[in-house]
Parts: C-alpha cells; structure tokens; sequence
C-alpha cells in the first residue's frame, strides 16, 4: 500500500509539469513558470475583435446574407486557432487567448452595430502595454504582437516599437506582425535600425526560434516557409484558410 502511495505521488507531481497545452490561460501558474525555465520564452499575444459583418462600416449599407450569417466573435475564433497552432509549431512559445476587443469604431453606428465592442485608442494601447508588461515579468524574453481583425493596427505597431526601444537593452525583444501581407505603412522599406516600414525585425527575427541550439521552423519569420515572403507579414494568417487548412 505504501509503495502505490507514493508511486500515485511520484505520477501526479510528474503530470503537474507536463503541459499539455500552449495556451497559457489553461495552464496553472507553476506550469506557466516551469515551462519559461525549460526554455518557452517566446509568448503570442493575438488580437481578435469583436464587430458586427452585416453592414459596410463606411456606408452602412447591408451587404448580404453571407456575412449575415457570420459570428460576430469569427477575428476571436482565428486568433485563437493561429495562436495555438504557432506556438505549438515554434516549439519554445506559450500564447494567451486572443485580446478579443479593438478600437473598431467604424463599426459603432447606431443603426447597425450589432453587438460591436469598440475600444478607445487610449485604452486599447494601454491594455497591449500591459499585457507585454506582465508577460515579461513573468520571464518572457519574445514578445509577439499578432493582429487578427485589421482595426488597431497602427496601434499595435506603435506600441511594440515602443516597447522593443524600451526593452531592448535587457535583451528583451517585442514584435508586431500585420494582419495582411501588405505593409501598413506603404511599402516596404529597410531603416538604419534594421527594421522594415512594416515593424518586422529583420535581423533578431530568428531569435524567435533558436533557443539553446535548438532550430524550429518558425511560421511567423521570412526565412522559408509561405509563399508571402517577398510581402512582409508571413504570419500564418495569409497562409491558412478561415476553415484551418492550409492554403498553399
């Protein structure tokens, strides 16, 4: 009896560390923990949003019983999805569940929001700040900045450029990749510090998947991979269809 007591200890302190999920609001704080200091350091925080499809945001005009039809939760849904799916690919990352609001205000008409949640600029970039704060007290060493919905992402970039000045002199890195292959801010350019127009760092991009000698394929880097690579966001997002499959 004694002997199965404490192999039934030595079986549920063993499963207390096993992880078995990337998505860090499923996991307890001690996994969280144990799995930064075996080396996922790498933390996704994606942005969904939440916005009504039925109408055109800029001419309120009722655009069809195709949209109608559609979630008005459907950005949360794919962030959700390619968060997980990158983090289990990048193989040293964690991801949070999708930030599931945005600054979405061309959808908050009266006539026609539908349940649409609109943050303010203000808060919105407070929020991102504050959750790439925690997250790097928690012992996160990558940031990434993921963009679902198109609304905020000037936002977002603003912020993990922000953030990655601030940072950067600990050796700690944050980064912002668009929700489309097109740069936001026209085309791509490369700067003296080594980014492009877009905010994707071109240079320390591959530290998001080289951790103790230990190369992963990386979904979100130039290197390889989509076809997208002469655009700039190579983020799964151009890559994977709103059923999951892969396009290519």
């Amino acid at each position: 009896m004694r002997t199965m007591f404490l192999a039934v200890c030595v079986f549920v302190g063993g499963a207390a560390f096993a992880q078995p999920t990337v998505m860090i609001d499923d996991m307890t704080g001690t996994e969280v923990m144990e799995a930064v200091r075996q080396g996922k350091t790498t933390v996704i925080i994606y942005v969904g949003g939440l916005h009504e499809n039925t109408y055109s945001a800029e001419t309120t005009q009722y655009v069809g019983p195709q949209f109608d039809a559609v979630s008005i939760n459907k950005h949360n849904l794919v962030a959700e999805y390619q968060a997980r799916r990158i983090a289990e690919e990048l193989g040293n990352a964690l991801a949070y569940y999708p930030l599931p609001y945005t600054p979405a205000r061309s959808h908050l008409d009266p006539r026609t929001v539908g349940g649409t949640v609109a943050l303010s600029d203000e808060t919105f970039a407070a929020v991102l700040r504050d959750m790439a704060g925690s997250a790097i007290v928690s012992g996160f060493t990558d940031v990434v900045f993921i963009g679902e919905d198109g609304a905020g992402q000037r936002i977002m970039k603003e912020v993990a450029e922000e953030l990655d000045r601030e940072w950067s002199s600990k050796n700690i890195d944050v980064y912002f990749f668009p929700s489309t292959p097109t740069p936001i801010n026209g085309p791509v350019t490369t700067r003296k510090d080594g980014r492009d127009s877009g905010g994707l760092p071109r240079e320390r991009d591959r530290r998001l998947h080289q951790r103790d000698d230990r190369r992963v394929r990386n979904p979100l880097s130039q290197e390889g991979g989509c076809a997208h690579r002469e655009n700039l966001a190579g983020h799964c997002a151009a890559c994977v269809d709103r059923t999951g499959q892969d396009l290519e």
